[in-house]
């Protein structure tokens, strides 16, 4: 009785149907839709909600490896060409891949053989059935299952329209029933659909880390604006110099505080002007007076579906640039100088006259405009204001 209770609680006693006959349109399995339990609606929350964890989908792995009882639940995700032990785990349970290394078995390579990307999408397999053809892997795996106390292993392979794979392993000390198996597989659709976010979610936080480095080195803040001229959002790079160098605090949920009131003035009317038409042209003000900032006002065409505060206005400050010494052997590389001749061209560059760049240096100003003559003509310039130009435009100043 106990155990008909048990796997009552895991799926209904539902009709034969065959899972793959239901299907979205984009490719991905509905399953038996009437085999989850509604006792199981805590791991579908878990599941989806696991992408905003901080430790990835932790709670939805230990629930699962409660629920169906087993050592080891893991889901590991495709990366590209990187070796499957080295891709990303997730995992609840047992450390199984410690307990291998402190063993001494160190040969992981043999997950190369293991047919990952072969494995039919939504069909849940048994390890140990996989291996038959592959002598030498199923020799190691049993080797290691043994010795770290393993039975039996379950694996199924979920896909994304977008061609993502993940798996999701489940390891035992004692037999995986069927109940237990009939559960992971009702799962895989939702796991697909989870990993699916997950794997949008992780492309935004790298096109975004990327675009946030992009704007740090070429010196570039952001801030977003509602239409009460409170930030929504602000740049830490920004956020960290109207601090430092300007005495202002930036916090979102507020207005820029420490401005004088002529900015204050001009962010609020060239808030109100894109409220009323956000086909405005972008406006120029004067953000802050010493040291100068600058700010290119745009009006916000693109917004969010979905927000607490609408952000209506952007503003876009260049911030003034830092030294660094990596410039100089960059300019080197690029236009052929040596590196004495790249110092000059920087120093020339940030506003050093060539008497002031030769006393900087420790050189003549005879030197110096033997050095100037051949940065002239190696970067293709005929003068300072030109050499000034080539060398703002250029990568350089990413540096």
């Amino acid at each position: 009785s106990n155990d008909v209770e048990r796997r009552h609680h895991l799926v209904f006693l539902a009709p034969e149907v065959d899972a793959n006959a239901f299907e979205r349109n984009d490719g991905i399995p509905y399953g038996n839709p009437w085999a989850m339990s509604v006792k199981n609606s805590d791991l579908l929350l878990a599941l989806h909600g696991g992408i905003y964890e901080e430790r990835r989908f932790s709670t939805f792995l230990e629930t699962l490896r409660q629920r169906i009882e087993v050592d080891y639940v893991g889901m590991f995700f495709g990366q590209g060409d990187t070796p499957m032990h080295e891709t990303t785990k997730l995992s609840a349970g047992r450390d199984l891949l410690g307990a291998i290394w402190r063993l001494g078995i160190a040969d992981l390579h043999f997950l190369k053989r293991f047919p990952f990307v072969k494995l039919t999408p939504f069909t849940l397999y048994n390890v140990g059935d996989l291996l038959a053809e592959d002598g030498a892997f199923k020799k190691f795996r049993d080797e290691y299952i043994q010795r770290i106390g393993i039975r039996e292993e379950r694996i199924i392979r979920v896909t994304t329209p977008e061609g993502v794979n993940a798996w999701l392993l489940v390891s035992s000390a004692g037999e995986i029933g069927g109940a237990e198996c009939e559960l992971i597989k009702c799962l895989s659709p939702h796991i697909a659909l989870a990993v699916r976010n997950f794997a949008l979610i992780e492309q935004q936080r790298v096109h975004s880390k990327l675009s946030e480095e992009a704007r740090v080195r070429s010196r570039i803040g952001r801030i977003t604006f509602d239409s009460d001229a409170k930030i929504i959002d602000i740049d830490l790079i920004l956020t960290d110099w109207l601090a430092s160098e300007a005495g202002v605090r930036s916090r979102p949920g507020t207005r820029l505080c420490g401005l004088n009131q002529s900015a204050n003035r001009a962010l609020i009317d060239a808030i109100d002007l894109f409220v009323a038409d956000q086909s405005r042209p972008p406006l120029a003000v004067l953000l802050v007076h010493n040291p100068r900032l600058d700010a290119l006002l745009c009006p916000m065409t693109t917004r969010p579906a979905a927000a607490l505060k609408l952000p209506v206005m952007q503003a876009i400050c260049r911030l003034p640039t830092l030294p660094s010494h990596d410039r100089v052997h960059q300019l080197a590389e690029i236009f052929g100088l040596s590196n004495r001749e790249a110092q000059l061209a920087i120093a020339l560059s940030e506003g050093f006259s060539i008497a002031g760049a030769a006393s900087m240096m420790g050189i003549t100003i005879e030197t110096a405009r033997i050095y100037s003559k051949k940065i002239y003509s190696k970067t293709g310039t005929n003068g300072q204001t030109n050499l000034v130009r080539t060398i703002h435009e250029s990568a350089v100043m990413l540096a």
